[in-house]
């Protein structure tokens, strides 16, 4: 019977907790000098600002030099948690072999 009672209670918490993570992006943020640009590969809330708070910092990418440096394990799991990827960062995650395309 207690269980009954609870089941709407946990459910509202189990939608929470999905809706929290479907809320959290994959994104680039910007850094370096003027017409230098260097991106953090970042995980932030998809609310916030470019500039703002991340959640967590999981690599580099520098588009003058093409270099791209990222923690894929760590991006794996954020993506199973169901953080979604911005298009730049899901191109950049496709080409360096982390992510598989669906577009066949």
């Amino acid at each position: 019977m207690l269980l009954i009672l609870l089941f709407p209670f946990m459910l509202k918490i189990i939608t929470k907790i999905e809706k929290i993570a479907s809320m959290l992006k994959l994104r680039l943020k910007r850094g370096g000098r003027k017409r230098q640009p260097a991106y953090r590969v970042v995980l932030m809330k998809s609310d916030a600002r470019r500039e703002g708070q991340p959640v967590e910092s999981l690599g580099y990418y520098k588009p003058i030099s093409k270099e791209f440096v990222v923690n894929a394990e760590r991006i794996k799991i954020r993506l199973e948690q169901g953080a979604k990827p911005t298009n730049t960062v899901r191109n950049l995650l496709i080409k360096s072999g982390i992510i598989e395309s669906h577009v066949k």
